[in-house]
């Protein structure tokens, strides 16, 4: 029996992380104890017996570990595999997942944040939507470097650590340890390390904005007829898409009170239009949602609702506010 016990220790062991069915379990507990309980009595045998069971706890672990291997070749090594979701030639973190799943894949581990696609294109991989950190071992010489392709380029490694962000506006990637390459799709290429990240897409160069006339033409000794002042306009708020990529920055860089101030801001800014803070609110009620949660989301989602009764979010703020209601 101690060796038994001893087997289904190390099994236990070897299966960390993974959480297994009332069947599987029931099913491992019966296959163990009839190797121990079938080894023979004699001494001679304790051996062999204790091997048997271990072969058998090497089967289990084996035919277990074949179960979390998807069509893409991706291996669920922690979390619950109910978050994890095999598509054709990936896989999909579901969006209501409260942990952070951990796979294998090509030499390298990645963790995956909620509501990830993470897809495989031949030798490379392809993060759809998401955020994803990646450890890759260090590559030899000569051996195919690790590729994870996004909206505007690749990101090639060879060894290092990194976290790619991308939605549906652009990306990021931040690197932790060593360097990578952002090779973009016009053929340019930027090395990014250790501390340092790069967002996409690059913004476009812009000619310098001509001065206004009008206003250069005004001076203090030709005042407006409004109470006897001069007129000014006001500064134009930052371009929506920029304030949206330097939220993927702060969100990729785990900088939540900035990337919650960033969209207080821009949502309460008039200068936006009613599309463009309606979108703010909607970040910034997601973000607070995953950062926050409780009484301070259901705050947030219910002003959403209030300022903005038409949201362009389809049924995702409804859905939101009935969740509150529970």
């Amino acid at each position: 029996m101690r060796d038994f016990n001893e087997a289904t220790r190390a099994a236990r062991e070897r299966l960390d992380g993974e959480t297994l069915s009332a069947a599987e379990s029931a099913w491992l507990e019966r296959a163990l104890r009839g190797a121990a309980e079938a080894r023979p009595r004699r001494r001679v045998w304790v051996l062999t017996g204790a091997a048997a069971a271990l072969a058998t706890v090497a089967a289990v672990v084996f035919f277990m570990s074949r179960e979390t291997q998807t069509p893409g070749g991706f291996v669920v090594l922690s979390g619950k595999r109910a978050c994890v979701t095999a598509l054709a030639d990936g896989v999909e973190v579901l969006a209501s997942c409260a942990l952070t799943p951990r796979l294998a894949v090509d030499g390298a581990e990645a963790e995956l944040a909620a509501g990830t696609v993470l897809l495989r294109e031949q030798s490379a991989l392809r993060l759809r939507r998401g955020r994803a950190t990646f450890a890759v071992t260090k590559r030899k010489p000569g051996e195919q470097p690790f590729v994870v392709r996004v909206s505007d380029g690749a990101v090639v490694v060879t060894g290092t650590r990194f976290t790619v962000s991308q939605s549906a506006e652009g990306g990021a990637v931040a690197v932790t340890e060593g360097t990578v390459e952002l090779r973009w799709a016009d053929g340019q290429v930027s090395p990014v390390r250790a501390g340092e990240s790069v967002v996409w897409p690059r913004p476009a160069a812009k000619a310098e904005p001509m001065p206004d006339v009008t206003d250069e033409l005004e001076t203090p000794d030709a005042p407006s007829p409004q109470h006897g002042r001069r007129t000014t306009k006001a500064a134009p708020p930052p371009d929506a898409n920029k304030v949206l990529r330097q939220l993927l920055q702060l969100r990729t860089q785990n900088r939540t009170d900035e990337a919650l101030a960033l969209l207080r801001e821009a949502r309460n800014n008039r200068a936006y239009t009613a599309v463009q803070r309606e979108r703010f609110g909607f970040e910034l009620c997601n973000l607070v949602t995953q950062a926050r949660g409780g009484s301070e989301a259901c705050a947030c989602w219910k002003r959403h609702a209030r300022d903005f009764p038409a949201s362009a979010r389809g049924e995702q703020v409804p859905e939101a506010l009935r969740k509150c209601a529970k």
